[in-house]
């Protein structure tokens, strides 16, 4: 922990600044985990409408690292921004936060601009519970070793992730899954991924990657409710590739998916999903939603729904979450009928 260890018990950090601390500098002893905050023990942390930013970690954990056995809530308003791992293997990640088999929750918040060397540009969920909820990840980026992936999101093989009225933008990886590389399980309601790129290295060069939007690997879990995933490409921004890999699950329901080829097997008007323009090609971005990553009210950046999108009163209320009443700004949802994605109009 360069800027605070947790041992055990409870750590409140609320309206507050960890900053421009360093965890695992060259000729240090330490493992180099958590440039902001590291829990090595039991304990439960708060991170409230705190700025957790310019940390460095030489391993793992950027801005913040938890641990087995442990709780760590990043919430109202918080912004985890411009943080690094500088390890430069594959597994060296976390640039924002690294979630070691613990219980991670964040809500109403902002990942942007993190980076590792490895996987988990924004989040490294590894064997641990994830639940991202009416929050953004952009402009984050894994990473230098060769097969880093999930710019966004990694969620290894035993990890769960649930995702709700949330968006993945602009996030980038230099091999698999810009917005979201899954070995575990992930589930998405309601949320927004757009303008992720895959297979891009650091200077913009292509890798061998895909799954521009989500890639999830054969035999891994997930699933897509009202969501929108739109927009993502690959190799160097020049391939149109939404969700690729193995297939999501066959139930997923009322997405939108702009490409057709690289639709993780979901079919154009099967489950009510939206797929390419009938089936066939690429919806175009701007159709659906604005490419401007914007302030539309609420403590985060959306993409808004544009007059005449597909995604306008037409979702599923029955894939709704339970409790759930508000869109990612925390406007009403239920104005007439559900919007796909995590904008209501």
């Amino acid at each position: 922990g360069g800027g605070i260890e947790v041992v055990n018990g409870s750590v409140v950090l609320t309206d507050s600044a960890l900053n421009e601390n360093e965890a695992g500098p060259v000729g240090s002893a330490n493992p180099g985990n958590g440039g902001g905050l590291h829990v090595t023990g039991s304990a439960t942390v708060f991170v409230t409408n705190t700025e957790v930013i310019g940390n460095v970690a030489a391993n793992e954990g950027g801005g913040l690292w938890n641990q087995a056995g442990s709780t760590m809530y990043v919430n109202m308003g918080s912004y985890i921004g411009f943080n690094l791992v500088t390890g430069l293997n594959a597994n060296d990640g976390g640039g924002g936060i690294f979630n070691n088999m613990g219980s991670l929750s964040i809500s109403d918040s902002t990942l942007d601009r993190n980076a590792a060397n490895g996987s988990g540009g924004g989040v490294f969920n590894n064997g641990g519970s994830v639940s991202i909820v009416r929050s953004t990840l952009s402009g984050n980026f894994a990473g230098s070793a060769s097969s880093a992936g999930g710019g966004g999101l990694f969620n290894s093989s035993g990890a769960d992730a649930r995702i709700v009225n949330s968006t993945f933008s602009g996030n980038t990886a230099n091999h698999n899954g810009g917005g979201i590389e899954n070995f575990g399980s992930v589930s998405i309601f309601n949320s927004t991924l757009v303008l992720n790129r895959a297979n891009e290295d650091a200077l913009g060069a292509p890798n061998g990657g895909s799954g521009g939007g989500i890639h999830t690997l054969s035999g891994a879990f997930t699933e897509l409710y009202n969501t929108i995933v739109a927009g993502n490409r690959r190799f160097a921004n020049t391939v149109d590739d939404d969700i690729n890999g193995g297939m999501v699950f066959a139930g997923s329901s009322f997405n939108i998916v702009g490409n057709a080829v690289t639709s993780g097997g979901l079919t154009d008007a099967v489950n009510s999903n939206i797929v390419g323009v009938g089936g066939i090609g690429t919806r175009a971005l701007a159709t659906i939603v604005s490419p401007t990553l914007g302030d539309n009210g609420g403590p985060t950046l959306t993409h808004a729904l544009v007059a005449g999108s597909v995604g306008i009163n037409s979702g599923g209320v029955g894939f709704l979450p339970a409790g759930v009443t508000t869109d990612q700004r925390g406007f009403p949802r239920l104005n007439g009928i559900l919007d796909r994605g995590a904008f209501e109009l």
